[in-house]
């Protein structure tokens, strides 16, 4: 593997893994509900000076629509959920409920009706669960209410998680069309 293809695995890995860190202390320090506009801050903002990097406009000219389902879901309720959940469960524990979006994305989208599950897609989603099983285990110390409510919060968040099917809104144009 070149250097150039490790850099492109290990740096967001770094930054996904450090992220879980810096929320914990972040909701420490401001509460939840400052932590989860800071990150909202620091996201938009981030995708604002990405766009601008690559001299690509940011179009929200669509329905408005789509932009609050997409907001108030991935946005306020996800990160409602894992700031509330995180110093409740800690940082390693929400980044595995975290990774489990994917499999709810697809559970959600053949619930709705937008994908069809093969017979690989279950194969998949069941050993993606047994892998959940298998990282989380059996935990050491008594499992508290607040432990609980904090997974709670944190799996609320994934199950409002939309599917990709239902979020293709376009924000990248290049010529004046959406993807």
């Amino acid at each position: 593997m070149r250097g150039k293809d490790m850099a492109g695995y290990v740096a967001p890995a770094v930054v996904w893994g450090v992220s879980f860190a810096v929320l914990a202390r972040g909701e420490r320090t401001f509460g939840w509900v400052g932590a989860v506009a800071f990150r909202a801050l620091v996201a938009g903002t981030a995708v604002m000076l990405v766009s601008r990097a690559v001299k690509r406009r940011l179009d929200f000219t669509g329905s408005w629509w789509p932009f609050n389902m997409v907001g108030a879901t991935t946005v306020a309720g996800q990160l409602i959920g894992v700031s509330y959940a995180t110093p409740r469960i800690g940082s390693a524990m929400a980044a595995i409920f975290v990774a489990t979006i994917p499999l709810f994305s697809m559970l959600i989208s053949h619930l709705w009706g937008l994908e069809r599950m093969t017979v690989r897609g279950w194969a998949g989603l069941s050993l993606g669960a047994v892998g959940i099983v298998l990282l989380v285990g059996l935990p050491q110390a008594p499992v508290t209410d607040s432990f609980r409510l904090g997974c709670v919060g944190s799996l609320s968040a994934r199950s409002r998680q939309p599917s990709e099917a239902t979020t293709r809104v376009p924000v990248f144009t290049t010529s004046g069309h959406g993807r």
